[in-house]
């Protein structure tokens, strides 16, 4: 499994987990848009929330050695320009709670998919909540270690 079948197999674990299908329709009315790739210089309309967007970075590994990494940068993003709750002198941007419980969702779906043998190691997030308000984002980068085969006719 090449690293763009992979990415395809991480696209069709999310659209098709009930969990996290079911948490964005009862949060944001709407199935998540799940895509391979994401363009900033032309970012989504309003449509497209939640969006997951999934892209191939970087390989580690391969010739001379038995495993390889593939890392892999997701990033989520729901659109919502609610106000934040406040009590005193409490304010509360609901969205922030949400993102980090919807991208724990996302976690356990990307989890589902076939992995070729592989596991996941250590994921690294970054957080983007209120800096480009009313769009609030968390972005991930998720390393994938399985056996290295080599194979002339399909080198990644």
């Amino acid at each position: 499994m090449d690293a763009n079948v992979l990415t395809s197999s991480f696209q069709l674990a999310v659209a098709n987990n009930a969990g996290f299908v079911a948490w964005c329709v009862e949060k944001y009315n709407s199935e998540p848009v799940v895509q391979v790739g994401l363009n900033l210089e032309d970012p989504p309309d309003g449509y497209n929330y939640p969006l997951v967007a999934i892209s191939f970075a970087t390989k580690r590994g391969g010739l001379g050695s038995d495993r390889e990494t593939l890392l892999y940068a997701v990033s989520f993003a729901i659109l919502d320009d609610a106000a934040p709750d406040v009590d005193g002198k409490l304010k509360t941007y609901r969205q922030v709670v949400d993102l980090e419980e919807g991208r724990q969702l996302l976690v356990k779906a990307l989890a589902s998919a076939d992995l070729d043998g592989g596991q996941f190691g250590e994921i690294e997030v970054e957080n983007d909540p209120v800096e480009f308000f009313p769009i609030f984002s968390t972005n991930m980068a998720i390393p994938v270690t399985r056996p290295y085969v080599f194979r002339e006719d399909k080198l990644i």
